[in-house]
């Protein structure tokens, strides 16, 4: 169209700092589909070319581009002060139970699935490593409640881990399952158990989202996948991050379903 390539990369950097298109990186990647433009370090795609009919359980069409892109931390903590509302309706005292009955058709659950569509637009890259870690703990485990609606329970071992492979969301453009979640973020992208290799690759734009250089074998405690031993289902928050999964840990650990230790 006769543009400059510095007019072009005003427009891209203009889009992307709206939420409304994602820089690609590498060889080729979206060449000759007319939905990327090229200047000198970057392609921009827009946010929606990729995952449309994805099967994320965000991914709708709706109305996600008629408001501005939330800060993490502005829609982590109504994500958490959500979640806190749902387990206060639809959860036991105990966490570990849920009335999916109830969630299904309470107020609560709608607004959460309104929020949800509007993880397509923030930037998880943007937050500090807490509010990253905090953030993607109550994704990971709302992602699972929604998951258990949208999709019923796995009734198999093989069923298992399409559901934790397959469930996802889309975060900032970008795809995330709970097993990316989960082995990618969380654990700092390591290998999890019964997968051939890490989650994310080297050129994976999702690894800038990565809060930790190694594990934090307490965020264990913190997850929920829906099992009936799994830790009980809280919401957390970036601030005082440590001590609510030490919290949550020695709760676990004092529990009977956890350790059981014989008079032997």
């Amino acid at each position: 169209h006769g543009w400059s390539a510095e007019r072009i990369r005003r427009i891209g950097d203009l889009l992307l700092s709206g939420g409304l298109c994602r820089r690609v990186y590498g060889n080729g990647d979206g060449d000759g589909d007319g939905l990327a433009v090229e200047n000198a370090d970057a392609l921009y795609r827009p946010l929606d070319a990729d995952w449309l009919g994805s099967g994320a359980l965000n991914a709708d069409a709706a109305d996600w581009r008629c408001r501005p892109p939330d800060s993490l931390s502005t829609i982590g903590e109504q994500l958490r002060c959500l979640m806190l509302e749902i387990q206060g309706l639809c959860i036991s005292q105990d966490g570990r139970s849920v009335d999916y009955g109830k969630l299904a058709e309470s107020e609560q659950f709608a607004a959460y699935r309104l929020l949800a569509r509007r993880l397509q637009r923030v930037n998880p890259e943007a937050g500090s490593p807490d509010e990253r870690l905090a953030f993607f703990i109550n994704v990971y485990n709302a992602l699972v409640l929604h998951a258990k609606l949208a999709r019923g329970p796995p009734t198999s071992l093989w069923s298992r881990y399409r559901f934790f492979a397959d469930s996802a969301y889309i975060i900032g453009g970008q795809s995330y399952s709970l097993l990316d979640i989960e082995h990618g973020v969380l654990r700092a992208n390591r290998r999890g158990p019964g997968l051939l290799r890490a989650p994310f690759g080297r050129s994976d734009p999702r690894r800038r989202a990565v809060p930790l250089d190694r594990p934090e074998p307490l965020i264990h405690f913190a997850l929920n996948c829906g099992a009936r031993g799994c830790q009980p289902i809280r919401a957390y928050r970036a601030a005082g991050l440590r001590d609510q999964l030490l919290m949550a840990g020695r709760a676990y650990l004092s529990g009977d379903d956890a350790v059981r230790v014989s008079e032997d």
